[in-house]
């Protein structure tokens, strides 16, 4: 996305269980960040309200309205290649410059009255964390200043799926540990 938004200043959108490195890459290149439910459907569709150069979810799938309106391995390796060209340094490298983050990603098998314990989660968020963001598009994601952690159903599957994300591990664990312990 860094490389792509040097050349080319406008709108980004991902969903909402995209990593942040994303919108930071925007911030630094003076670009804002529209996030979307799950789903390469809902990322198109906030892509075409926003007018989105370049999209995509947190699976790595890259949309460019460029080429067409469709995840595209092919356009993500062409950007990365033309990338590395240019840099004339390596991917590990280049990796390096990127924010760090630490990702958590699990599941479990969705308990009896999911909602309730939802809502129950919510409430103890907003009580522990004064400066949160709070987005129910997509069951609930927590957004906070050094990190933010999403609950959802899975739409293939009796689970549900969650993601954290944080500036350290610590801190990822923790909001791990909290949720778990909500959904129980």
């Amino acid at each position: 996305v860094r490389y792509y938004l040097l050349k080319n200043k406008g709108p980004v959108a991902v969903n909402l269980s995209t990593s942040r490195v994303t919108a930071d890459m925007a911030r630094i290149n003076g670009c804002k960040t529209f996030l979307a439910p799950v789903g390469e459907a809902n990322v198109i569709d906030e892509m075409k309200k926003r007018n989105a150069i370049i999209g995509g979810e947190g699976n790595g799938g890259v949309i460019l309205p460029e080429s067409h309106y469709g995840r595209d391995s092919l356009v993500a390796a062409i950007l990365v290649l033309a990338c590395l060209a240019e840099a004339n340094q390596s991917l590990s490298h280049l990796a390096g410059t990127i924010p760090d983050y630490y990702n958590i990603k699990t599941k479990a098998v969705l308990p009896d009255r999911f909602e309730l314990k939802l809502a129950k989660l919510e409430k103890v968020v907003r009580s522990q964390f004064k400066d949160i963001k709070v987005d129910k598009r997509d069951g609930l994601h927590f957004s906070l200043d050094d990190g933010w952690f999403q609950v959802r159903k899975s739409n293939t599957e009796p689970i549900y799926r969650l993601i954290v994300e944080a500036r350290t591990k610590a801190v990822a664990l923790k909001l791990k540990a909290l949720t778990v312990k909500c959904l129980k």
